[in-house]
């Protein structure tokens, strides 16, 4: 009896250890836990807060952006009313003053065209004008000057420049009638030269075609037949 209370409470001291141990070893399960939940917990939240700092800092940037846009966008928008109100209102305006402006150019362009021309054509007539008075006041100073010296000058030299006068005007002839001839001769050689380029290869054939018939080459690969008439000979 005795030993079966002992062994029942050794029974039971033992069960109720085990569950000591067990419940300090959950104790400690749940305190490591508690720990590593905490830990984790900080980690997520050090991650989290610099996850939310960054895309706060995006936001801010695409904010920035987007104010930047929309200020572009209304710029863009008074830029476009104030085109249009241009378009509708001052640019038809504008058009007609600058066709208008145009024509007036073009017109200046042609008074400024038809004075310039009637300047060249009176500069070209003075100048016509001018250059005669200047040879006629020369010839006759010219002519003044020979009639004061003309009575000094002796017959013999006085005959001698008029013989010399008619012998350049007699060489100034020759020389026309020299290059007038060398001239036809030129054309004469051409002429010449034309007639043999155009003339005829072959003149037997072109003054008798009948005689002198025109016939095909006989090339390598052609076959010739010759038609030599037979003489018969008479029997001895």
């Amino acid at each position: 009896m005795a030993r079966s209370i002992m062994d029942t409470d050794r029974s039971s001291f033992a069960r109720a250890n085990k569950l000591l141990i067990q419940t300090e070893q959950k104790m400690r399960s749940a305190v490591a836990l508690k720990h590593w939940n905490d830990n984790l917990n900080k980690s997520d939240k050090a991650e989290l807060r610099d996850i939310k700092e960054a895309l706060q800092t995006h936001m801010s940037g695409l904010q920035k952006q987007l104010d930047l846009l929309k200020a572009k966008v209304v710029e863009a928008q008074k830029e476009l009313r104030s085109l249009k109100t241009y378009k509708d209102m001052e640019f038809p305006v504008k058009a007609l003053q600058i066709a208008d402006m145009e024509r007036k150019l073009d017109r200046l362009k042609d008074m400024h065209q038809k004075e310039q021309e009637d300047l060249n054509l009176l500069f070209k007539k003075e100048m016509v004008n001018l250059e005669r008075r200047q040879h006629q006041r020369e010839q006759e100073v010219l002519s003044a000057v020979v009639e004061k010296h003309a009575s000094h000058i002796p017959p013999i030299v006085k005959l001698t420049a008029s013989q010399n006068d008619t012998i350049r005007e007699e060489i100034h002839q020759r020389r026309k009638v020299v290059m007038e001839m060398e001239r036809k001769n030129e054309e004469l050689r051409k002429s010449i030269q034309e007639l043999q380029l155009s003339r005829p290869k072959n003149i037997r054939r072109e003054i008798f075609p009948d005689v002198f018939m025109k016939s095909d080459k006989c090339t390598p690969d052609m076959d010739v037949h010759l038609n030599i008439p037979q003489v018969d000979l008479l029997p001895m």
